[in-house]
């Protein structure tokens, strides 16, 4: 979850909306285009806010591993496919998300694959900074080899 991108309020809200860690959000009231984004709750301290399902885990149900299940293609292209579209902003409601199917493996199955993906999101971003700082450092040198 990026924390930057959070908003603040004055007034603390109702413990009711306190998110627990590995909670998931769901972008369920949105432009089409993000309708279905999904975010894993790895923060505490932080409120559920508004346009946004919450989805809280069952104890054979994995965290991780739905959050990298939802993040997939088909299951975005699914959530488009069926929200109501409008003027500005499309929704999907409760009853039609709980139609969606998700295969669920063994909960240890779970843990395996949400580990190894999560792992393997922490390495891409690991080499996407390492770019980002190579690209810099190129631009600097083309400065002043130019200058």
């Amino acid at each position: 979850m990026n924390v930057a991108r959070l908003g603040f309020t004055n007034k603390k809200p109702d413990q009711k909306y306190l998110l627990n860690l590995g909670d998931i959000l769901y972008s369920n009231i949105n432009s089409l285009s993000h309708i279905g984004k999904v975010a894993l709750v790895d923060t505490t301290g932080i409120y559920h806010g508004i346009n946004l399902l919450r989805f809280q885990m069952r104890n054979d149900v994995d965290s991780e591993f739905l959050f990298q299940r939802l993040n997939t293609t088909p299951m975005k292209n699914w959530a488009v496919s069926h929200a109501n579209p409008a003027v500005s902003q499309a929704s999907i409601n409760q009853t039609e998300l709980s139609k969606q199917p998700i295969s669920l493996p063994t909960i240890t199955e779970q843990q395996k694959i949400g580990s190894f993906f999560k792992q393997l999101d922490k390495t891409i971003a690991l080499h996407q900074r390492k770019l980002d700082l190579l690209k810099e450092q190129k631009k600097g040198f083309l400065q002043k080899m130019f200058v």
